[in-house]
């Protein structure tokens, strides 16, 4: 019997030194269904970007966000790749290319136990 691999897409708040200020970027996990239920991970925005129409809602608030920038994670987009060791489990993280080492960080500490370790992709050890 095989595993069935899904992509789940989260999305994470950065800031943009552009117009609009701020943006959406996306960590993509390719887990099962039964390995994301486990690690109980929050999902805070749902986002839809098509072309220059671009919406986010927040999922706790129920805030709508227009016109805001949310990145594109494409298979031909080239990603982060972070190694996350938390509940006996290692989890891939692909995280799209602007987003900084912190910006990972900070929001796998919201849901990963407190000795995760996350290997970064130049193999530094963070906790």
């Amino acid at each position: 019997m095989t595993k069935e691999l899904l992509n789940w897409y989260f999305y994470i708040p950065v800031k943009l030194s552009l117009f609009p200020k701020y943006g959406l970027s996306i960590i993509r996990l390719r887990e099962t269904k039964k390995k994301i239920e486990k690690l109980n991970i929050p999902k805070r925005y749902s986002a839809y970007s098509g072309g220059y129409i671009s919406k986010a809602t927040d999922l706790i608030t129920g805030k709508v966000y227009k016109n805001i920038y949310v990145s594109q994670m494409n298979g031909n987009t080239r990603a982060k790749i972070f190694s996350l060791h938390t509940h006996d489990e290692i989890v891939n993280l692909y995280a799209n290319r602007k987003l900084t080492i912190e910006a990972v960080l900070s929001w796998s500490r919201e849901w990963a136990s407190l000795d995760a370790v996350l290997i970064t992709p130049s193999n530094k050890y963070k906790r």
